[in-house]
Order: C-alpha cells, then structure tokens, then sequence
C-alpha cells in the first residue's frame, strides 16, 4: 500500500465523521483531489491483479461483477467493483448518501440521474413494478485512470447505472454514510433498482422517469479479498476512537 492510499482512507475517516459535519464540504471536495491522483497500483500487491484479468471473467460460473470491501465503519464504506467488459451494472439509488467514483483500470460509462424535486415527481408505476420518479439524465462521465472521479450527492446524480466500455473494468468508490445506515428521520438506507421510461416528449425536452424495479437476475457479484496491512488498518482504527 502507497502512503497516497494511506493518506485517502485517513482522510476519508476525518472527512465522514459526524465531529466533522461543519467542515464536511471543505473535505469532501479535497478527498476528490487526493483520489483524483489514485492508480491501482497504489494499493500495493494486496489487490491481486488476476481479479481484474481477461482470464478471472471466463471461469465457469464466474459473475459479471467482482466485489472487495476494503474498509468499513459505521460512517463510511470503501469499496471496489470489477466489471466484466461490455457489462452494465443497472440503475440504482444512493438514498442520502454522498459519494466519490474512480476508474482504477479500463474504461467505464457512468450515467446519472438526478430527480426532480418537487411535490409532482414521483408518479404511480405499473402493476408490475413500482413507482416512477421523474428525472433529469445528466451529462455521462467517461473513468479511466487517467480520468478526474465522479461524485454523487443526496440531491444530485443520487441515481446511476455504470457500464464496462473496457475491461474487466475496476471502480473504486468511497460512499457516505454506509447502506442500511440508520439516519434519523430517513431512516434505513436501502438500495434500490430502476429502469428509464421515457413518460412524454415535447418539441424541446423528452421527460424522463425511474420506474423501481425488483433486484435485476443479471446482476449478482463474485467477492473478491484485500488485505488491509495491519500496520494501517490499526492506525485506522486508533483514528475511530479518537
């Protein structure tokens, strides 16, 4: 592991601690800076490289998706998602979360939503499925390594979908706070799955919509493992108690 990674997850710790909350957009923005910069290499041998070979997706009864946790608390969750290439992982939700997306190796194709927010946007769905909230597609972002990251925000891109133009294809992302953490109000935050309708057009704009979808068959993960060295994941962790 670089001191580059050592010094992004120390940050990440500081930046969604609720301690922190006044100075939350001021770190936010820098923990961006820092992994803007991240490589793959920089989290060191311990990521093993055949989880993102050609080869690793053509194992029998090998998923499209691979996924390494690679550091948890109650504030934040640090992951990485390998897609299989030409696979598209499907519109989700990232209820009251904030996020930060970099491409670690490949080509990637994030396409986000933001809803509309106001007392009109969420309509009846189908029988089949279930409600459609109305949004507006934003412009997508191609990740790569050589590539700034994406971010996501409680009232902004808070919905995506992520395609495999390259691959495998590695994504890193840093989420705050965690899924199915219990915020006060909110409550539990839940993933949920979506697909585009288009509900009308004019001569101007074509008026979209998020129909909630039942989990999609197609997409379930492999696990991969990291090993976080014990030297930093117990200076991480003497950071928590602070």
């Amino acid at each position: 592991m670089s001191s580059r990674f050592a010094q992004i997850l120390k940050h990440a710790i500081i930046t969604c601690h609720p301690n922190n909350a006044h100075s939350f957009k001021t770190n936010f923005n820098d923990l961006k800076i820092l992994l803007d910069s991240l490589t793959i290499s920089d989290l060191g041998p311990n990521l093993s490289s055949h989880l993102y070979s050609k080869n690793s997706f053509v194992e029998t009864n090998k998923a499209p998706c691979t996924f390494v946790n690679i550091f948890e608390n109650e504030n934040l969750v640090v992951n990485i998602f390998i897609l299989k290439e030409r696979y598209t992982m499907p519109i989700h939700d990232h209820p009251m979360i904030h996020g930060i997306l970099k491409g670690m190796a490949g080509k990637l194709l994030v396409e986000s939503y933001t809803a509309s927010n106001n007392d009109e946007a969420t309509l009846s769905g189908s029988d089949e499925y279930g409600t459609i909230i109305m949004a507006t597609k934003e412009t997508p972002m191609e990740l790569s390594e050589y590539t700034d990251c994406a971010t996501l925000s409680p009232n902004h891109s808070q919905f995506h979908r992520i395609t495999s133009l390259e691959g495998p294809a590695v994504l890193f992302d840093i989420l705050t706070p965690p899924y199915e953490a219990d915020i006060p109000v909110y409550g539990p935050r839940n993933c949920s799955y979506y697909r585009q309708v288009v509900l009308f057009d004019d001569e101007q704009f074509q008026h979209l919509g998020l129909e909630q979808i039942p989990p999609p068959s197609h997409f379930y993960c492999d696990t991969g493992h990291y090993k976080m060295p014990q030297s930093i994941l117990d200076e991480l962790n003497s950071m928590e108690k602070s």
